[in-house]
C-alpha cells in the first residue's frame, strides 16, 4: 500500500541523530547518514498484541535465509519492553529495551544475528500495534 511505501521512504531519510536522539548527536558531533539509506523492504507485517488476550512475542532470532540483514520495527500504539538475550555469549546479562510509541527499532549486525528478542505478556501495554519491515530473500 502507498502508506507503507511512504513510511519506508521516510525511514531511509532518517539521520543518525534522529535515530539515536539528541545526546548521541552531540556525542558524535555530526549528523550521520541513515543506517537504512540502502534498505528497501519488500515485506511489511502489521502486528496487533492485546495483553488481556494473553498475547506475547516469543523470544527468537528472525530467520537468516528469509529476512535479510536488517529488521526494522515501527511501534505505532502502546509502549512495550523488548528483552534481548545473547545466544553466542551465554553468560551475558539479558538486556531490556523500552520501545516507546512511535519509535523505530533497527536490528542489524550483532543485534540482528546473535541476540534473541521477544516481549513477555507482562511487558506489553493493553494494546500494542507495530509494523515490521524486512527485505525478504527471493526464493532460489
Amino acid at each position: 500500500p502507498a502508506v507503507l511505501t511512504q513510511l519506508a521512504a521516510r525511514m531511509r531519510e532518517l539521520r543518525l541523530s534522529e535515530t539515536l536522539g539528541a545526546a548521541a548527536a552531540i556525542e558524535v558531533g555530526a549528523t550521520l547518514p541513515s543506517p537504512l539509506s540502502d534498505f528497501y523492504a519488500n515485506e511489511a507485517n502489521a502486528l496487533k498484541y492485546v495483553r488481556a488476550d494473553g498475547h506475547y512475542l516469543g523470544g527468537h532470532v528472525d530467520d537468516r535465509q528469509l529476512s535479510g540483514d536488517a529488521i526494522v520495527n515501527l511501534s505505532l500504539a502502546g509502549e512495550a519492553v523488548m528483552h534481548y538475550v545473547n545466544d553466542k555469549e551465554r553468560g551475558r546479562a539479558a538486556v531490556r529495551v523500552r520501545l516507546p510509541r512511535r519509535s523505530l527499532q533497527i536490528q542489524t549486525a550483532n543485534a540482528r544475528y546473535n541476540w534473541r528478542h521477544g516481549i513477555t505478556n507482562a511487558d506489553l501495554p493493553e494494546l500494542r500495534v507495530s509494523i515490521t519491515f524486512r527485505r525478504a530473500q527471493e526464493p532460489q
